[in-house]
């Protein structure tokens, strides 16, 4: 399948196997931390996996529930780190779970997307695509959208996993869907968005970016923002794509933005998280670190949280960029934060989960 830009691909997915445990420990909870005030940055629990974590954590009641590159698919207790259950693939996940009803939807790299019943924690259906599966899943009204890297993106019944459509791209697709009214927005690794009809897939209208789409778009307002690893940040009219204003970083921006308040935050390969203006793309502030940004951004309560390639869960003022507090790992972070009930909740290179309040 012909290819943009395929040395960065490859480089791409190195990235996702680089320095992974082999190692098939099972998750166990080595300390707790009680007593810890709400915003003081201190661990609550951790919880070893025996792989990279880059799958951000859903909670679903007492669950939480997140995948690694040791394989393992797994639901722990929120509040204490114990272990609920677990499923072992032959593949590693590097994605993040969807919730639905009372399942989750997670996609692993032995090209299959798997649907597991939350009450039971037993495998309900999966779905074989052609390729490695890096993208989260989104879903809605009885429908799955995922991507995998053999181009395609697929739309699923939640139900059965039954193929509903899908639709080909040029290369790889590693980001999230976003769904918006009756479309789907989606990039690829041939360096467009898309935005498909969501009964049927069709086509409405794709704009060209000089790189890879590693970035899940995000819509807001009519506009749909995102960034490509040719350094640029874009948002489009949601309607036909249009550029509406485009914001040049130094370096790639594989993570992707939230928005809050009018105004959109991301973060890039340069090392900065940036807060723009979501109507005008004017810069109200950044924050700037020594090492790159690999981790999405999210705002809760007038807080930005994310991490660093620096291996540091960082909380910044929403609406000035000053620093709150912040939390060390011992290796970096992809993941992008869960928070919930003043806990936040992340993966780290160094094999475990975190909650940190």
């Amino acid at each position: 399948m012909p290819g943009t830009k395929p040395l960065l691909a490859i480089l791409v997915i190195g990235i996702l196997f680089s320095s992974c445990s082999s190692g098939t420990s099972q998750t166990t909870v080595l300390s707790r931390v009680s007593g810890a005030a709400p915003g003081s940055g201190e661990v609550v629990w951790r919880y070893s996996t025996g792989g990279w974590v880059r799958s951000t954590p859903v909670a679903y009641k007492e669950q939480l529930l997140f995948g690694s590159l040791a394989g393992y698919f797994n639901a722990v207790n929120i509040g204490t780190g114990e272990v609920i259950w677990e499923y072992k693939t032959r593949g590693r996940f590097s994605g993040s779970p969807a919730i639905s009803g009372k399942t989750a939807f997670i996609g692993s790299t032995d090209r299959n997307l798997y649907a597991f019943d939350l009450e039971m924690g037993e495998k309900k259906w999966s779905f074989l695509t052609g390729g490695r599966i890096f993208a989260t899943p989104a879903v809605e009204g009885g429908k799955l959208f995922v991507g995998s890297l053999d181009g395609f993106l697929y739309c699923l019944s939640t139900k059965n996993g039954r193929e509903k459509w899908r639709f080909a791209t040029n290369n790889g697709i590693s980001a999230t869907p976003a769904i918006e009214g009756g479309t789907v927005y989606c990039g690829s690794w041939d360096g467009y968005l898309y935005a498909l009809g969501k009964g049927d897939g069709k086509l409405k209208w794709r704009f060209k970016t000089g790189n890879l789409v590693l970035s899940s778009p995000a819509v807001k307002n009519n506009t749909v923002c995102f960034g490509s690893a040719d350094g640029t940040f874009y948002a489009l009219n949601a309607g036909d794509g249009k550029l509406k204003w485009q914001f040049e970083t130094r370096d790639q921006i594989v993570s992707s933005p939230a928005i809050a308040n009018n105004t959109v935050f991301f973060s890039g390969k340069d090392g900065i998280l940036y807060a723009l203006d979501l109507k005008t793309g004017r810069e109200k502030w950044r924050h700037e670190l020594e090492e790159p940004i690999d981790s999405s951004p999210v705002v809760e309560k007038g807080v930005v949280y994310f991490g660093g390639v620096d291996g540091t869960l960082y909380a910044l003022d929403a609406g000035s960029g000053s620093a709150i507090w912040q939390y060390r790992t011992e290796g970096r972070i992809f993941s992008a934060p869960l928070v919930n009930e003043g806990v936040v909740y992340f993966g780290s290179k160094d094999g475990y989960v975190y909650a940190v309040r």
